[in-house]
């Protein structure tokens, strides 16, 4: 399984690149090669996107990517924008 975090801050990932490797972490959907795609799970770190970015950016990897489950990490989680997210057609928070 490919694993794909989209973040506007890669150098605060130090967590996520130890817990996946052979990941790789990327700030748009245009940095990532058509077969990587496939089967990947994304991971959308929230933190680096603020405020209605956010909204956009997940709209955008739903529409390029919608067969790949999306997880937002977060450093401090919200359970209102955990609830609008879920709606929003995400797979984890």
């Amino acid at each position: 399984m490919t694993h794909l975090c989209f973040s506007q801050r890669p150098t605060q990932l130090l967590r996520w690149q130890q817990a996946f490797p052979n990941g790789k972490i990327v700030s748009s959907v245009g940095e990532v090669p058509p077969y990587v795609a496939e089967g990947a799970t994304l991971w959308l770190h929230a933190d680096s996107f603020p405020g209605v970015l956010l909204p956009a950016k997940l709209a955008d990897l739903r529409q390029s990517m919608p067969e790949c489950p999306v997880v937002i990490l977060r450093c401090m989680p919200n359970a209102a924008e955990a609830t609008s997210l879920f709606k929003c057609g995400i797979s984890g928070y």
